[in-house]
């Protein structure tokens, strides 16, 4: 989908990966979910954009499991 190896998709390039794979053709769904999903505005839509368009923030649990999980890792504590 990511035909100029950006590391993001641009417009046209979300646009037609959502025509290839069968989500919408209508130009005016395509605009509202490209306003859903790039959220700094930038004219494309990162990974991380669209993951947590999907997925949401972190619950206060499940940050707090990672948070414990991460100090055990972090041996010494370097971050």
């Amino acid at each position: 989908m990511d035909r100029d190896n950006s590391g993001a998709l641009d417009h046209n390039e979300f646009k037609q990966a959502m025509r290839n794979y069968r989500v919408t053709d209508d130009e005016e769904e395509l605009n509202i979910l490209i306003k859903i999903f790039d959220k700094d505005h930038s004219g494309a839509i990162s990974y991380e954009e669209f993951l947590r368009s999907i997925v949401g923030e972190m619950s206060p649990l499940r940050r707090n499991i990672c948070i414990q999980a991460f100090k055990k890792l972090d041996i010494d504590c370097s971050g």
